[in-house]
């Protein structure tokens, strides 16, 4: 029953955005499967496509092309497949659901209709949804054509995330070649050699700093704009203190620590002497609406940083706005896990990312061997940390939405 309530949700929003053009279909995505069965009309086989993934708060379209103008065409949307003759063709979907659209267009000329809908949250994932339309046409063998049956699959943003970071893995070499950002590191000449083989490579990773006057490799920083770092209060780097980071060609930059604020929690953030170069990039955060994409974390794997500067993999498993906390633990997964260590005294305020789209997404930096203040639970006193600091920037929010309908 709740699976037909949320059809029907998505439905009505399909119906509602009915639109008749002459547009050319659009393009399927890999969740779309067509299943054949058309019916041929006047101009052929009508074709029925769809676009967009079918995902909580995304927006799906329905194109068909190539049907009678100046008819009337008859959608049928169903949980299941039933494959029944019916008009000279095959009735594909089981008719959970139908409702009528003119087809529009010139006579004569083949007429196109593009319907588009919001998806409501809530579909369980792995849910498919069948289409199909039928279009009154004197030129089928029963006064009807059909389109092409239609199918797609529900995902969830938590099957992107972890199949974006797993698919780096899965193709890594081993942990100990792969797991070091750096294949040399000296302190004592900041010179730093970026590991090509790392799992994480491909991944921009230039805003971390691999070294700080005040403890060398330990007291880790994050920037957060190009003259803004994070790290933990409670072991934070103090003011004048010089800090380093390193482009993608392994060119040291170095800035001089100025002002630090205590927003709250164990957040820190402190501000350069100046900007870092483009060379340099800075980590977006998790936007403030990321729950309407994300509701499941259960074991969301994550890359972290220790004070080696190594690319580890943690399971993220909570994002508590309330008491503005992440949680997260060691990967049961026998890949992940062979690229995970425990966290030890020194890796407090190295950061946590989930991989969004290649980014690097902010969510926490280390305060225990389990939990983090989350950031974009912050969001607000660290922006106002920020503006008091001076430097002209605010946190940067990852457009998901921008991101999952393109």
């Amino acid at each position: 029953m709740q699976q037909l309530k949320i059809l029907r949700t998505l439905v009505w929003t399909l119906i509602c955005a009915v639109a008749v053009t002459q547009a050319v279909a659009a393009g399927g995505g890999e969740n779309w499967t067509d299943l054949g069965n058309g019916l041929a009309g006047t101009h052929g086989a009508p074709v029925l496509s769809g676009d967009g993934p079918l995902m909580a708060n995304t927006t799906v379209t329905l194109s068909l092309a190539d049907a009678r103008a100046e008819a009337t065409s008859f959608w049928a949307i169903g949980l299941a497949a039933i494959d029944l003759p019916f008009k000279g063709g095959v009735f594909v979907p089981a008719p959970d659901l139908l409702f009528v659209a003119p087809t529009g267009g010139s006579a004569g000329l083949p007429a196109s209709i593009d319907i588009q809908g919001g998806v409501p949250s809530g579909i369980p994932d792995g849910t498919q949804i069948y289409f199909q339309c039928w279009i009154a046409d004197t030129a089928g063998p029963a006064g009807f054509a059909a389109s092409n049956g239609l199918v797609v699959t529900a995902t969830q943003l938590y099957d992107e995330l972890s199949e974006e970071l797993d698919a780096l893995l899965a193709v890594a070499d081993p942990p100990a070649t792969s797991m070091p950002i750096y294949t040399s590191q000296d302190f004592g000449t900041q010179t730093y050699v970026r590991n090509p083989d790392c799992w994480a490579a491909d991944i921009d990773l230039t805003g971390l700093s691999p070294w700080n006057a005040l403890e060398a490799n330990r007291r880790a920083g994050t920037l957060v704009s190009p003259r803004h770092i994070v790290f933990a209060a409670h072991y934070q780097i103090t003011p004048g203190s010089q800090i380093v980071f390193v482009t993608a060609d392994n060119t040291t930059v170095t800035r001089t620590l100025g002002g630090v604020l205590l927003p709250g929690g164990d957040t820190a953030i402190g501000i350069l002497d100046s900007d870092v170069p483009p060379e340099i990039g800075f980590h977006k955060i998790m936007p403030r609406n990321w729950a309407d994409y994300l509701w499941e974390l259960s074991r969301l794997p994550m890359l972290h940083l220790d004070q080696e500067e190594k690319a580890l993999v943690r399971d993220l498993t909570s994002l508590n706005e309330s008491i503005k906390i992440s949680t997260h633990t060691t990967p049961i997964d026998p890949l992940r896990a062979s690229f995970a260590e425990t966290l030890i005294g020194g890796d407090s305020g190295n950061p946590a990312f989930l991989i969004m789209d290649g980014e690097a997404v902010l969510i926490l930096t280390h305060h225990t061997a389990g939990s983090g203040p989350f950031y974009t639970a912050w969001f607000d006193e660290m922006n106002a940390a920020m503006t008091s600091l001076g430097g002209g920037y605010q946190l940067t929010e990852f457009d998901i939405g921008a991101w999952v309908q393109p």
